[in-house]
């Protein structure tokens, strides 16, 4: 019998109307192992995902796509170095902190559909503001 796969404890660090940005809380599984069901868990977490773009900080610190079409997982994108740069800066406020309790630790791992969405870094557009989430 297959037990279904767990998703990855991630934290919520930044959410605008362009991007999330979401950190791996370093256990297991990791975000980009169970990847389709963070998509999908955050898509209900942040009331709609729509094309916001989500990054994620793995557990070495590097910064990375996941790439979805409306809340389903497609893959992965690298982020150049001056995003890595401008994402550690974004979220360096240590109140910038929410913690999601991934809700998906029963269900079966979402597999990313046959066609894949293309994924571009976000190149030189700087972005406006992103607010942290305070727990309140």
């Amino acid at each position: 019998m297959i037990q279904p796969m767990r998703m990855a404890k991630y934290s919520i660090k930044a959410v605008n109307d362009l991007i999330v940005i979401i950190y791996d809380d370093k256990c297991s599984p990791s975000v980009s192992e169970s990847a389709g069901a963070v998509i999908k868990d955050l898509n209900t977490q942040v009331g709609g995902l729509g094309s916001r773009r989500v990054y994620y900080r793995d557990s070495v610190g590097r910064y990375d796509e996941l790439c979805h079409s409306c809340g389903v997982f497609t893959g992965f994108a690298a982020c150049k170095p001056s995003q890595q740069e401008s994402f550690q800066q974004m979220t360096r406020e240590p109140d910038a902190e929410h913690t999601a309790s991934g809700r998906a630790g029963s269900r079966e791992c979402i597999d990313a559909p046959a066609i894949q969405q293309s994924c571009f870094p976000a190149g030189k557009q700087k972005l406006r503001e992103v607010l942290p989430i305070h727990e309140g």
